[in-house]
This record gives C-alpha cells, sequence and structure tokens, in this order.
C-alpha cells in the first residue's frame, strides 16, 4: 500500500491543501515545511486518517470537529486506486469516494492487519525514537538479542521493561525474603489463623452486658429529653428578661412616628438635588443678566458706523478689492529686485556675445543659438569619438601585451621536462591503497592473533577436568546434550529440595514428640488421675461384687455369715472407690482430656515420624540411581563429572573456548591472506619501477610501505610534469585566441573612427567652429549658447513683470479711488496718488470688518441667551416639581418640609433596628403575647425561677454523666467479653488476606510468564533473524558511518553473553560502549532499517513515516542516510518531515531524480 495524494481538506491550520504523493514505483518523498507551517500536523494527519481521529484533538483550532476532513489517494498491492475521506465520528468515519461509510476489515487489509501501535512502533521513525534507540544500546551493553529484537519490533524502552518485569516479580515474591507483598501477606495469614485458634465467647455474659446496656440508655434518653424541656423554658425567661428597653423603645418610635404619618419621606437624595437645583438658577440668572449688557454695547458700537447697511452691502467686493491691493504691495516689494535683475541679465548677455565673437544686437542674438536637434547630435558624436579613441588606445595596449606573454609563454613550453607512461604502476599503487595499510594491518593482526592466543590459553587453564594438551581434542569429545545436563540438573535439585524438606520436616515431627512427652510428664507429675481404664476396671469389680450380693439377696446363691460381711464391706469400699474416681475425673476433666489428647498426638506423631524415614531411606536409593545415570552420561569423557550445575557452567566455558578457538583460526587466517595481498602488490610495483627508464630504482629489500613511499613520489613527479605541459600549452592557446580577438576588435574600431570623423567635421561646420575642434571645445560653446539663452529669457521676464505692476497700479487707483469718495466725500488723505489711496482703501477695509465682527457676535450672542433663557425655565420646572413632591405650595416652604422630612427618615431607620432586636427577642413566639408578657413580668420573680431551673439542670447533667459513664464501663466490657465479634473479626480479615494473597499469586504467575514468554521470544527472534538482519545492518551501518566501520559483528563478552559490535575497516571490534552517541545512533538506525528490509521481504509494502531524524547528523552522514532511505523507497514509500531547508538540497544532491519528490507546506 502507498499513498498517492494526501489532501488536508480540513485540519489543523490546512485548508483544502493537497500533497502529491504520486510515483512510478514508491519513492523518497521530502516533505519541507519551515517553523509553524504545519509539519506536525501533516505527520498526525497521516495516522489520524489510517487509524481515525482520538476522542479528544488538538487540530480542531481552525476547523470545528464536525468539518474535520481529511482525504487519501491509496494504491494496493494488486495497483488498483482507491479514495477514501476521514472525518471525525465515533463510527463510520472512513467513507469512499461516494461517502459511503467503509467496512474496517476492508480497510484493515489494505494495512497488512497493523494496529495504530503496531504502525508508530514499525513504521514511524522521529529523532526522539533514534535518540532512544542509541541509548536503549548503551544501557543494554550491546545485547545482541534485545538489540535486534527491539529494532525489529520498534519497542523503546525494551531493557527497562525486562527490568521492570524482574523488579516487580521481585517485589511480590522471593524465596526466603519477608518484605516482598506475597511474603509478608502469607505470614499474616499465619498470624491471623494463630489469634483466631485462640478466641472463645462467653454467651451468658455477653446477654447481661447486653441488657444493662440497654436499661442505662433507655435511663439517658429519659433524661436528655427532660434537660431539652427545661433549656427552652430558660431561654425563653431569659429573652422576656432581656427584652423590656426593647419593647419600651419600639413603643416609643411608634408614638413619635404617628404625628408625621402624612409628611412624605424625602430622601437625602431630595436635598442634594434641591441644593443643585438653587445653585444652578442663581448661576444661570447672573449669566443671562450679563449676556444682556453684552447686546447693548455690541448695538452702541455698529451704530456709531456712518451707512453701515450699505458698506455691508458691497462687503465682497471690497474684499476681493483688498486682496487685489495686498498683492500689489507685495509686488511693490519686489519690483527693485527686478530691476536689478533686468540691468544684470542685459550686461550678461552682452558679455557672452562678445566671448563668442558675435557683434549681433540683444535683439539677434536668440536667432544665433542652436537648436535642440543640432545640440543633441554634437553631444551624442562628441561622446562616441571620444569613447572610441579611449577604446583604440586600450585595445593597441592590450595586444602588445598578449603578444609578449605568448612569447614567453613558447619558451617555458620547451624548458619543460617531458612525463613517464605510469598507467601500470597508478593502478598497482590504486589498488593497494584501497587495501589500507596492510603493513600496520598485518602488524595490528599479529598483535590481535597474540592476544587471541594469549586469551585462549588463559582460559584453557581455567577450564577445570581437563588436562590434555590439544584442544582440538577437547573439541572434538562425546559431550552431553544441554537438555539433558538441565534434566539431570532439576532431578538432583529436586531430590535435594524434597530431601532437605523431609529432614526439615522429620526435625520438626522430631521436636514435637519431644515437646509433648515433655507436657505428659508434667501433667503426670501435678497428681495420679485415673484414667477410663482405672475408672472402668473399678466399676466392673463395683458390678461383680453387686451381683454377689443381689444373687444372695435372692437367695439363689446364699452366704455363710463369715462371707457376709467381708463382702458388704468390700463393696462399700469398691462403691466408695468407684465415686471417688469418678468424683476426681470430673473435678480433673480438663487434665484428663489434655493427657488423652497428648497421647493421641504423640500416637499420630511417632507415625508421621515413620513415614518420613521411609520416604527418606526411598529418596536416598533414588539419589545413588540417578547418581549412576549422571555418571554414565560423561563415560566416554576423560574424567569424572562434577554437579549438574558445576558441568553447566563448564560446558558455557567450553563454548566460549570454542568461540575463542574459531576466534584464533579466523585471525590466523587474515593473517596469512594480509600477507600475501602485500607481498603480491610488492611484486607488482617492482615490476612497474623497473619497466620506466631515466627513474632511480628500488632496493630489493623495501618493504611495501617503502615502495608504496616510492611510487607515490614517481607519480606526483609525474603528474606535477603532466600538470606543467598541460598548463602551459593551455595558456598559450588562450594567448593566440585573445591575440585573434583583440586584433580583430582593433581594426573594426579604427574602421568605426574614420566614419565618425566625418560626421563630427560636419557639425562643427553648422556651429560655426573649425572642423578640428575637439569635443570638449564643441561642448563648452554649446554651454555658452545654453547660458545666453538663459540670460536672454531672465531679460525677457522681468521686463514683462514690470510693465504688469505698471498697468494693475492705475487700475487699483482708479477702482479703489472711486469707491473711497463714495463713502468718504471729503478726502481722508491729500492727492490722488496710489499711496493716498491705499491708505483711504485700508481706512475702509477696517471699518467693514468692524461691523462685520460685530454682526458676527450679536448673531452668536442672541444664540447664547436663547439657550440660557430655556435653562432658567427648565430649572423654574424642577423646583416647581420639588414643591409637588414635598407637598407645599411655594418654594419658601421648601425647607420646612424637608426638615420634617428627614426627622421621619431617622425615626423609621431607628425603628427598624428596634424591630430586628424585637424579632430576635421573640423568636418564634407571637408578638403581641410576648410584648403582653414582657410588660407584666416581674424581674425578682423571673431571677428566682431562672435560679430554680438552673439548680434542675445542674442536677440532671450529672446523672447524664453518670449514665454515661456507666455506658463507657459497661461497652468497655463487652469488648473484653466479644471473643466471638473478634473471632468473627479475625476470620474476616484472613478471608480478606486469602483473596489478597490470590490475586498476588495470580499477578506474580503472570509476571513469571510474561518474563519467560519475553525473553524466549528475544533469543527465538535472535536466532532466527540473526543472520540477515546482522548482514543487511552491516551493509547499512558501513554506508552510514562513510566507511569509518566497515559492518557490524556479533561477538562474546566477558560474562558469556552475545553482544553486537562494530568492525572497524581495519579488523578491530568496537564495544557498544565505546561509541559516541552519533555512532550508536547510527547503529540503531541501521538495525532499524535492516529489520524494515527483512519485513518487507514477507509482508506487503506500508509507508515508511520518518520525521526530522538528521537533527545531529553532519551533511555528509545526513546524505549518506539519505542514500539508504532511497534504496528502500525501492520496496515501500518514505515520507520525510524536515523543517531543516539544508536537507533539500542534499536530498537533492544525493539521491537520483528517479526516486526522489520534493513537497513543500
Amino acid at each position: 500500500m502507498k499513498f498517492q495524494k494526501l489532501n488536508l481538506l480540513a485540519y489543523g491550520p490546512f485548508t483544502d491543501h493537497a500533497l502529491d504523493l504520486s510515483h512510478d514505483s514508491f519513492g523518497l518523498h521530502v516533505v519541507y515545511g519551515p517553523n509553524e507551517a504545519g509539519k506536525s500536523s501533516a505527520l498526525r494527519a497521516i495516522e489520524n486518517f489510517l487509524f481515525g481521529f482520538p476522542h479528544i484533538t488538538t487540530d480542531n483550532f481552525l476547523h470545528p470537529n464536525t468539518k474535520l476532513r481529511i482525504e487519501a489517494t491509496l494504491t494496493d498491492e494488486t495497483g488498483a486506486n482507491h479514495i477514501f475521506s476521514r472525518k471525525k465520528a465515533r463510527k463510520n468515519s472512513l467513507l469512499d469516494e461516494e461517502n459511503s461509510p467503509v467496512q474496517d476489515e476492508r480497510f484493515a487489509e489494505m494495512l497488512g492487519g497493523l494496529t495504530p501501535e503496531t504502525f508508530r512502533a514499525l513504521f514511524g521513525l522521529d529523532f526522539k525514537t533514534l535518540s532512544e534507540g542509541g541509548e536503549e544500546l548503551l544501557l543494554s551493553g550491546g545485547g545482541l538479542g534485545q538489540s535486534l529484537f527491539a529494532a525489529g519490533s520498534g519497542i523503546s524502552g525494551l531493557r527497562n521493561i525486562v527490568e521492570k518485569l524482574k523488579n516487580d516479580q521481585e517485589d511480590l515474591y522471593k524465596r526466603n525474603g519477608k518484605n516482598p507483598q506475597l511474603n509478608s501477606s502469607l505470614k499474616a495469614l499465619r498470624d491471623l489463623k494463630k489469634q483466631l485458634r485462640e478466641q472463645s465467647t462467653k454467651p451468658q455474659d455477653v446477654l447481661d452486658i447486653e441488657r444493662q446496656i440497654q436499661d442505662i440508655s433507655t435511663q439517658k434518653e429519659r433524661v436528655t429529653e427532660k434537660l431539652r424541656e427545661l433549656r427552652k423554658n430558660r431561654n425563653r425567661l431569659e429573652r422576656i428578661s432581656s427584652a423590656l428597653k426593647t419593647v419600651q423603645d419600639r413603643q416609643r418610635l411608634h408614638a413619635e412616628l404617628a404625628p408625621l404619618a402624612e409628611v412624605p419621606s424625602l430622601s437625602e437624595a431630595f436635598r442634594e438635588n434641591l441644593a443643585t437645583n438653587r445653585i444652578a438658577l442663581a448661576s444661570e440668572e447672573r449669566s443671562l443678566a450679563e449676556q444682556h449688557k453684552e447686546q447693548d454695547r455690541l448695538l452702541a458700537l455698529r451704530s456709531a458706523v456712518n451707512t453701515p447697511d450699505e458698506l455691508l452691502a458691497e462687503s465682497q467686493y471690497i474684499l476681493n478689492l483688498d486682496e487685489r491691493r495686498q498683492r500689489l504691495v507685495a509686488a511693490e516689494e519686489e519690483r527693485p529686485r527686478l530691476a536689478a535683475q533686468q540691468e544684470h541679465s542685459t550686461r550678461s548677455a552682452q558679455e557672452m556675445l562678445s566671448r563668442l565673437g558675435s557683434s549681433a544686437s540683444l535683439d539677434e542674438a536668440r536667432a544665433l543659438c542652436p537648436n535642440r536637434q543640432d545640440r543633441v547630435r554634437i553631444h551624442e558624436l562628441g561622446g562616441k569619438l571620444t569613447e572610441l579613441d579611449a577604446r583604440i588606445e586600450k585595445t593597441q595596449s592590450d595586444l602588445n601585451e598578449i603578444t609578449m606573454r605568448r612569447d614567453a609563454a613558447l619558451q617555458s613550453a620547451k624548458a619543460l621536462p617531458q612525463p613517464f607512461s605510469l598507467g601500470a604502476l597508478a593502478a598497482s599503487v590504486e589498488a593497494a591503497s584501497c587495501q589500507g595499510n596492510l603493513v600496520q594491518q598485518y602488524q595490528d593482526a599479529t598483535l590481535r592473533l597474540k592476544s587471541k592466543e594469549q586469551r585462549f590459553e588463559e582460559e584453557l587453564q581455567r577450564l577445570p577436568l581437563w588436562a590434555g594438551s590439544d584442544p582440538a581434542e577437547l573439541f572434538q569429545l562425546t559431550l552431553p546434550l544441554p537438555e539433558q545436563i538441565q534434566q539431570h540438573h532439576k532431578i538432583q535439585e529436586q531430590h535435594s529440595t524434597e530431601s532437605d524438606k523431609l529432614n526439615d520436616r522429620l526435625h520438626q515431627v522430631t521436636e514435637n514428640i519431644t515437646n509433648k512427652k515433655h507436657r505428659l510428664a508434667e501433667l503426670q507429675g501435678e497428681g495420679k488421675t485415673p484414667d477410663s481404664a482405672d475408672l472402668q476396671q473399678a466399676r466392673t469389680e463395683r458390678d461383680q461384687s453387686w451381683q454377689r450380693i443381689r444373687s444372695a439377696l435372692d437367695h439363689s446363691a446364699p452366704l455363710s455369715p463369715e462371707e457376709s460381711t467381708p463382702l458388704a464391706s468390700g463393696f462399700e469400699q469398691q462403691l466408695l472407690r468407684t465415686d471417688e474416681m469418678a468424683d476426681r475425673r470430673f473435678e480433673h476433666a480438663d487434665l484428663v482430656s489434655q493427657k488423652a489428647a497428648l497421647d493421641r498426638e504423640i500416637t499420630l506423631l511417632t507415625k508421621q515420624e515413620e513415614e518420613i524415614l521411609a520416604r527418606l531411606t526411598q529418596q536416598q536409593d533414588q539419589q545413588i540411581l540417578e547418581a549412576r545415570a549422571w555418571n554414565a552420561l560423561w563415560e566416554h569423557c576423560p574424567f569424572t563429572p562434577l554437579s549438574p550445575a558445576e558441568m553447566q557452567d563448564w560446558l558455557k566455558h567450553l563454548g566460549n573456548l570454542s568461540q575463542l578457538y574459531a576466534d584464533v583460526q579466523e585471525q590466523l587466517r587474515i593473517q596469512q591472506s594480509i600477507s600475501e595481498r602485500a607481498t603480491r602488490f610488492k611484486e607488482e610495483i617492482r615490476a612497474c619501477f623497473s619497466s620506466v627508464e631515466s627513474c632511480s630504482q628500488p632496493g630489493s629489500t623495501d618493504n611495501l610501505d617503502t615502495l608504496l613511499s616510492l611510487a607515490h613520489n614517481l607519480l606526483n613527479e609525474n603528474k606535477e610534469r603532466e600538470h606543467q605541459q598541460q598548463h602551459v600549452q593551455l595558456s598559450i592557446q588562450q594567448l593566440e585566441q585573445e591575440q585573434s580577438k583583440v586584433t580583430r576588435l582593433l581594426k573594426e574600431d579604427q574602421s568605426q573612427r574614420e566614419a565618425l570623423a566625418a560626421q563630427w567635421s560636419d557639425a562643427l561646420t553648422h556651429l560655426g567652429l573649425s572642423p578640428v575642434s575637439t569635443p570638449a571645445q564643441a561642448i563648452a560653446a554649446l554651454e555658452d549658447y545654453t547660458d545666453l539663452e538663459r540670460r536672454l529669457a531672465e531679460l525677457q521676464d522681468a521686463k514683462a513683470k514690470l510693465s504688469a505692476q505698471d498697468e494693475q497700479r492705475k487700475e487699483f487707483v482708479a477702482t479703489a479711488g472711486a469707491l473711497c469718495r463714495r463713502f468718504f466725500p471729503e478726502p481722508q488723505h491729500m492727492g490722488n496718488g496710489f499711496d493716498a489711496v491705499l491708505k483711504d482703501f485700508g481706512k475702509l477695509v477696517h471699518q467693514l470688518r468692524t461691523i462685520e465682527d460685530a454682526s458676527q457676535q450679536l448673531k452668536v450672542l442672541g444664540l447664547s441667551m436663547q439657550e440660557r433663557h430655556e435653562s432658567v425655565q427648565k430649572l423654574r420646572d424642577e423646583r416647581a416639581a420639588f414643591c409637588e413632591e414635598a407637598r407645599v405650595d411655594s418654594p419658601e416652604q421648601l425647607q420646612g418640609a424637608l426638615e420634617k422630612g428627614l426627622q421621619k427618615a431617622q425615626l423609621t431607620l431607628e425603628l427598624k433596628g428596634v424591630e430586628e432586636q424585637f424579632s430576635e427577642k421573640c423568636g418564634t413566639d407571637d408578638p403581641a403575647e410576648f410584648t403582653a408578657a414582657v410588660l407584666s413580668a416581674n424581674n425578682d420573680e423571673l431571677h428566682t425561677e431562672l435560679l430554680e431551673l438552673g439548680h434542675q439542670l445542674t442536677e440532671l447533667e450529672a446523672q447524664r454523666s453518670n449514665c454515661e459513664q456507666e455506658l463507657g464501663g459497661l461497652k468497655e466490657k463487652r469488648r473484653a467479653f466479644d471473643g466471638g465479634s473478634q473471632a468473627a473479626e479475625l476470620a474476616e480479615q484472613a478471608e480478606q488476606a486469602r483473596a489478597r494473597i490470590q490475586a498476588q499469586a495470580e499477578r506474580y504467575i503472570k509476571l513469571s510468564l510474561a518474563s519467560s514468554i519475553l525473553q524466549h521470544e528475544i533469543e527465538e527472534y535472535r536466532r532466527t533473524h540473526q543472520g540477515p538482519v546482522l548482514n543487511k545492518a552491516s551493509e547499512i551501518f558501513a554506508s552510514l558511518t562513510l566507511s569509518a566501520f566497515s559492518g557490524v559483528q556479533a561477538d562474546i563478552n566477558a560474562d558469556g553473553d552475545p553482544v553486537i559490535t562494530g568492525r572497524r575497516a581495519s579488523g578491530d571490534l568496537l564495544d557498544v560502549s565505546a561509541m559516541s552517541d552519533g555512532t550508536r545512533d547510527q547503529l540503531f538506525l541501521s538495525l532499524r532499517l535492516a529489520a524494515l528490509w527483512h519485513y518487507l521481504e514477507q509482508n506487503p509494502p506500508v509507508p515508511l513515516i520518518v520525521d526530522d531524524i538528521l537533527v545531529h547528523f553532519d551533511d555528509q552522514r545526513s546524505q549518506a542516510t539519505l542514500k539508504e532511505l532511497a534504496k528502500l523507497a525501492e520496496k515501500t514509500q518514505v515520507i520525510f518531515f524536515t523543517h531543516h531547508q539544508r536537507l533539500c538540497q542534499l536530498a537533492k544532491d544525493a539521491v537520483s531524480p528517479q526516486l526522489l519528490r520534493q513537497h513543500e507546506l
């Protein structure tokens, strides 16, 4: 199964965002997203689509739960495409292309039956998982089984799981332990059983105690009820005694409030609002009077001006004319500057004409200036001519320099030595270099061989029972299978355990017999107590005597006088003895019972002792047979075996020796292989040297390193010769090409210069300059003509402005003078000149502005006075409303009404507090009856009655206290006699202890089974997957470490356990603990990828989701990892998420475009 398309329709920060994951096969898809772009959301979207949304999701911050939707196009094993969409729902959350629900079983088949947890463990790989995997390798010491199982199953923290199972087992139960839970529970159950046997019950005593407790409890209840009634009566009398002042105040306040019943209740807010109204009304009336005065002043000011209405009618015309006056005044200030400018421009223009050699007047000067087209043409031709001259000069200089450099390069090429033909030597050196430092490898291999041989000899010396000299004979011995040894070990352990148990049991039984015999002797020493046999014998003799006497009385056997007296006396003695024995047995019934019980127990224990001795004898016979069978198992070995446990260690030691022996043989093979390769390369290099003439030959005793050094020197020297030759030839070729190119450019520039010179001469003729004038001279002449045009334009502008000012002054004097004469019949200033008219017109404008300002102020003041009148009327209406509320006819009566209202409010507030006190004193009594009782009460009588009630309460309290003390004593006795109750509690505790033991035992069994199954599965996985997974992991590890390691290899540690190690290129093995953090991470990644390769060989493909695992990898190792992921992408789809831009470029450089697809969020 693989993704063709993932469309985040409404998920997290995405809305209708699609990722096109299509590819001809599977492909490596690198998905780049900067921070906050939604990379984590896209990762969660894949899992949510495959297995459904969680009940609580954090990806609904933009789209509500009901709108969340993810769509994807999937390709199954057959190559068919399917479109599914996932919504957030409790059921039927997966829909097909037609929005119909899809059965979970159908979708699960496409996923190969993977659960969310399994998918996350096998096909989800992030930086945290990688770091934890490397740390797990370190903590487990590189254990081979755990490392392979953790990488293959994707389970993180496997070592912690194994350790936790072991610790949980030891926390529950430990043999001969005391503190573990199950050990403690078993001891508690034994203690409870012992206490339960010691308990006994006395029914009659318990019944008597219960009867007394019932009687005293009833008495206590009667006393308590009487106490309750007396306290209630005392409380009522105390309330009556303390309520007299409250009742009197209540009556007084009601009497004072009666005359004020019709007075309206005026609040404090009424008083404040009334005061505010008075202040505001006074302020508004004062402001209105001041506004009337201002109005009169403005009217007087306006009437002081003659014909104000006519003046106002012409106001707009006058104001427009005033603006013209202001512009004229400003122009007058500018007039001297314009005159000076006119004179300066005239003088400058005449000077420029003189400099240009022209005798024309200023009016004729404008026709002499060249037009714009001529100016542009001269500028363009002058610039091109200057640029072309500079370029020709530079080109000629470059050509001279290139020619000199070419001649020098030709001379250098002739002086250089010629290179040798060293292809065969280079190939031999390259082949030898690929093998590494063979001399050092040989020395290292020799040292490792000696070390392994020494370690083998040391371990062989430590092996007990073996005295031979040839190790091969040791490894050819016919030895029992480990299962046989384990079986004998179990049998002998069972025999030993059973014997120990029987001996312990025999010791206990023997000790019990001795103790019980000692106790029986103590009971017999306390006095002779007839047993049942003695009593039966005495009764038999008594009955026989009685039969003889009865026979005599019946005359069936008459007695002689001599016989009757002793018979009667003997019968009487026998009767007394029998009765005495019966009385003694009755008096010592407990002692007799104990003796009988001890006799029975001694008999039973003696029988148990005989049975145990018989079983011990049988057990010893079985042990002898087992010893013979054990020795027979080793009959083909030249030694007598030790115990099975010791022989198990012996076999384990022998297995380690076998591995060490194999290591020695392998190391010997490696040493010989290195020696052979070194010899072959020496011969090849010597042959290459002999084929080269005119070079120094190596010595006959030189080793491979010396030969390689000489070869490298010769190759480097030859390479330098080749490089020098190539460099000089390349320089000559480049210089010749440049010489040809520069010559061509020089000819082109010279031809272009001749054509441009003709155009330049023609342009200068139109300007009146010599044809041989330089561009700089022509440009200077053009600048002079430009300055002349500017001066002529300034002169014309100054003349036009002065003429216009003269016309404007004449027009203003005529218009403004007529207007002033209209409103001022008599001239205000002497004359009709411009200055006199300006002064008269200024006075006219001043009067106009005065009238307009006064009219505007009158208008504003009228509006303000109208608003003020309305405000005064509103305040007077408010004061009338206050009078109505206070129920008075005029504002002058408001103060008196306000004082009465305040008095009523104070009395009402006081009455409210008194009423609250009265209600508290009255309680649940009727208020009228309580008031009457208070007013009619006599304080002296109340005091006497309260004292009497106090005495009665004290006596009743004492009675109740005595009842409680008696009850406490009786309950204590009941607890002392409550053997049956305590026995029941002990029995219940025992049942709880049994239930707890059962639960703990079940958990211990589950933990033991889980630990055993896990260890078995780890070992089974190691056994079945070690070969293919390690081989693939070795290949990947070499790639990820850039050949710093040649692979991984299984080894045996000092404890004899299989571990995984890194194999360097030199053949040295490096433990996991000696690796750096980064190398351990790469080792775990290699195992994980190798396990995926192995999985995909037997199962359908499932996409691998990788999340930024290269955070701590450098660029080279990141590229190596991306290459390995690309190889895996040929078997299944790989989706790699990252927020590092550089990884995208590294992937582009390292991975084939046919496999790589890049996406951006």
